[in-house]
């Protein structure tokens, strides 16, 4: 394939949350040192789009940050939307009443929302109190709205982070997820390593010429999850799920969640990730790379050549040789490999 099947737009680093759990803006705060990158104008994205257009059967996915702080999110979504492109839309839901009217007009494919629990644990994590009231609101809004179409939902799933924050509240996801009337939960463990590991990292990346910042924020010598509790509640979730569907993002057993959450050292999962054959993402500088989470490798910039330019230049082949022989120190505990799986 010379041509990614899926195409991030992180649109922007910039959000209204500091969880906790956040390997940008939670508690060890990466753009604290790190200067926020400036967001790219609508023109270079349309161009982008504009491209993707003649691949029929792409997927682009809409991140943040927040996404929709980013301040031409709705004439965005529009453009995409008339190229008749699959959108698929990450947001932790704080801003979907103030743009209900318009994202129920533009119907993005799918909506994927953050929740982190039942409202006071949410709240706690997200760092705003009355964050999961907002949400709420928002939800119903775009509800109402639906109900006077004949369309379906396009809030469909949940998206929950297993974290030490979090981690008690799995079992009552069930029936958060029935009081806002939707389908789906995706469970995905938070990424956790040691300094061994990062420092790895970020020896080959330097030898690359690259100056790795993001596993900083993922850093924890230890997960902060008892093993063994968190086998209990995910048993005790998956009983409650009933008319809920569990996404298989992440589709571990219990004997590599255990693994997950006792030794950050300890590879668990999918061993090799399929992104360089499938995925590329394109940060809100217009650097392209190809791991949402862990952007260090620049194969270019979107202002400069074209995507498919980038997907098939000497970098991108290079680190797709380097796969293929072995992964990254970070890899073992990143989940954004799983998209494009």
């Amino acid at each position: 394939m010379d041509f990614p099947k899926i195409i991030s737009f992180t649109l922007t680093y910039h959000c209204n949350l500091r969880c906790k759990m956040c390997g940008q803006w939670g508690q060890k705060w990466l753009f604290k040192s790190s200067p926020l990158k400036k967001d790219l104008p609508l023109e270079i994205w349309k161009k982008a789009v504009n491209e993707i257009s003649h691949h029929p059967g792409s997927i682009i996915t809409i991140r943040g940050g927040e996404p929709f702080l980013y301040k031409d999110i709705i004439p965005l979504l529009s453009f995409i939307k008339k190229k008749r492109i699959f959108i698929s839309l990450d947001t932790n839901g704080t801003l979907l009443k103030k743009y209900a009217r318009e994202i129920v007009k533009l119907r993005p494919d799918n909506i994927n929302l953050s929740i982190d629990g039942t409202e006071k644990i949410h709240d706690r994590v997200r760092g705003m109190k009355g964050c999961y009231r907002m949400i709420k609101q928002g939800v119903n809004e775009i509800k109402k709205r639906e109900e006077q179409g004949e369309k379906g939902s396009i809030i469909n799933t949940i998206c929950f982070v297993i974290s030490p924050h979090s981690y008690k509240s799995l079992p009552q996801m069930p029936d958060v997820a029935r009081e806002l009337k939707i389908t789906s939960i995706a469970i995905i463990p938070f990424y956790h390593f040691d300094k061994s590991t990062g420092q790895r990292y970020e020896k080959i990346m330097t030898k690359w010429g690259f100056k790795p910042e993001s596993w900083k924020g993922f850093h924890r010598e230890t997960s902060g999850v008892d093993p063994d509790e968190f086998i209990t509640l995910y048993k005790a979730f998956k009983k409650n799920l009933k008319n809920i569907r569990l996404i298989p993002f992440m589709n571990f057993s219990e004997k590599e969640y255990r693994s997950w959450f006792r030794d950050s050292r300890k590879p668990v999962g999918s061993k090799r990730c399929m992104n360089p054959d499938r995925l590329i993402d394109i940060q809100p500088n217009g650097d392209a790379n190809f791991c949402v989470d862990f952007p260090d490798y620049i194969l270019g910039n979107i202002k400069n050549n074209s995507i498919k330019e980038l997907f098939n230049n000497e970098k991108a082949k290079a680190f797709r040789r380097y796969l293929t022989k072995k992964s990254l120190p970070v890899c073992s505990r990143c989940g954004a490999k799983y998209m494009s799986q």
